[in-house]
């Protein structure tokens, strides 16, 4: 058995789906105590859209 083959669980009251934003680039940066490189960034960016995040 796989997780494929587990029949869906859907909670009364909650979504059907969620949708997750990443924040990194623009967020989670900002707390960095140097600043990073531009390059560095879109290195960043590919690499989470490379992972299959849709929304960055």
């Amino acid at each position: 058995m796989t997780v494929l083959d587990i029949a869906p669980i859907r909670a009364e009251g909650l979504p059907a789906e969620v949708r997750i934003y990443e924040v990194g680039p623009r967020d989670g940066l900002q707390n960095e105590s140097v600043i990073v490189p531009v390059e560095v960034k879109a290195e960043f960016i590919a690499r989470l859209a490379a992972a299959g995040l849709t929304t960055i």
